[in-house]
């Protein structure tokens, strides 16, 4: 059977079709989450978080927030081989916590310490739903806004309106950032 390049999703035949088969197959795959085959850069395991390096391969992401874009799918892969990095979705892997935020460690693994780019939340003991966002440094934000305004003391009128304009325009440079991705409608 022939399969799409990327998402790995069946084509309808030619000729006779088990179409409970193939349907459930399709739906499988729907409901996991979308992937990108891609040729890894170096060995590869299920749940390493990769990004695409300046080959166009898939090399293991080392906790830049600008680099994990996707948590490889495939089983053990060598170095030039074919496999499947997962975008979004939810993946079975790991030990967690359910709620809890995973990240991508320096080391390239997921953890649940909060070191590097957030790349999903546990659902359960073992099954993340992944949230990952290339390009948006939403951790670099987060720490910024606790920064400006857990560490000060706002006892002025004017102290509090500075602070509010402040997080105004953050937010309005969230909100284009997010419309430049086509994340977000434009305003």
């Amino acid at each position: 059977m022939a399969y799409t390049t990327d998402n790995n999703l069946p084509e309808i035949p030619t000729g006779a079709v088990d179409w409970p088969s193939l349907i459930n197959d399709l739906v499988a795959k729907l409901e996991t989450g979308r992937t990108l085959k891609l040729t890894a850069a170096v060995s590869l395991v299920k749940g390493d978080p990769v990004y695409i390096n300046s080959s166009g391969k898939a090399a293991k992401a080392d906790g830049n927030v600008n680099k994990a874009i996707a948590v490889w799918q495939s089983t053990s892969t060598a170095a030039d081989a074919e496999g499947y990095a997962q975008v979004d979705g939810s993946m079975t892997i790991g030990s967690w916590t359910a709620g809890q935020w995973i990240y991508c460690s320096a080391a390239g693994a997921l953890t649940a310490t909060a070191n590097g780019p957030a790349i999903g939340i546990a659902r359960s003991s073992t099954q993340i739903a992944l949230l990952i966002h290339a390009g948006l440094p939403q951790q670099a934000h987060i720490a910024d806004a606790k920064t400006d305004y857990t560490t000060g003391d706002l006892d002025t009128e004017a102290e509090i309106i500075t602070a509010l304009n402040t997080t105004n325009g953050k937010i309005n440079s969230i909100l284009a950032a997010l419309e430049a991705l086509q994340l977000l409608a434009s305003s």
